[in-house]
């Protein structure tokens, strides 16, 4: 069985309509994964990582948010650390490929969690339609945004059955993977077929057109946050 997706998805303090959020998505990656280190970028991409966080506060996310803004914190300012160790070669590599990776790629994937986690699949699909979006792309994503989610929920699961079980680390490496990757990779197949499924059942891919209940709609907050990324953009294209 799927499980359902609690209230959580609702549970934030500032709402924005799913199109904003994925404009944010967007421009937010296109300043994140670049390798820029210079002018406006010195500031734009930690106050980008930043906005990132209080967000994920804004969903009620506190663990995460938290180990992300440290980890970021730390690993922006392994550079000052560099000439401490260069004469470690290997060291001096694992922390300047550490602090790229997180510098670079987690402050995005972070909003990513942020989107999923606050939105519904009802309002993802409702959002597309508004845009005219062809169902070929609004299909995969709706599924997407479903999958994740139970995939994490499920991993959940599984972790907490094998440590009533006594499966830990101390198993060693080959019984984690067997107790607890290989139910996992069966569970993900399942919950395919299962979501792929209840796709079906909702009509999507019908040729009759759907209709929704959701309230969406661009508010004050999205115009804002719209005109901020936009201008955080350009002026890190320009300067």
């Amino acid at each position: 069985m799927v499980k359902q997706i609690s209230s959580e998805k609702q549970d934030v303090l500032l709402r924005l309509d799913p199109r904003t959020k994925l404009y944010m998505l967007l421009t937010f990656n296109v300043v994140m994964l670049t390798s820029l280190t210079e002018g406006i970028a010195i500031y734009l991409k930690p106050a980008l990582a930043v906005l990132a966080f209080l967000f994920l506060l804004n969903a009620r996310k506190p663990k995460p948010a938290v180990i992300y803004i440290i980890l970021y914190a730390v690993l922006l300012q392994a550079e000052v650390l560099l000439p401490y160790i260069s004469g470690i070669g290997i060291l001096s590599f694992i922390v300047r490929f550490s602090a790229q990776i997180i510098t670079r790629m987690v402050p995005g994937a972070m909003f990513a969690y942020y989107v999923i986690s606050t939105t519904k699949v009802s309002e993802f699909v409702a959002a597309m339609e508004r845009l005219h979006i062809t169902e070929k792309f609004i299909i995969p994503f709706a599924v997407m945004f479903r999958f994740f989610p139970t995939i994490a929920d499920e991993y959940h699961s599984i972790q907490d059955a094998m440590k009533m079980r006594g499966i830990g680390i101390r198993k060693g490496p080959a019984a984690m993977l067997e107790y607890r990757l290989i139910p996992l990779i069966v569970s993900i197949v399942k919950i395919g077929d299962e979501l792929s499924a209840a796709s079906v059942t909702r009509g999507l891919g019908s040729a009759t057109k759907r209709t929704n209940y959701c309230n969406i709609g661009l508010g004050l907050p999205d115009f804002i946050f719209i005109l901020v990324m936009t201008a955080a953009v350009v002026a890190f294209i320009i300067f």
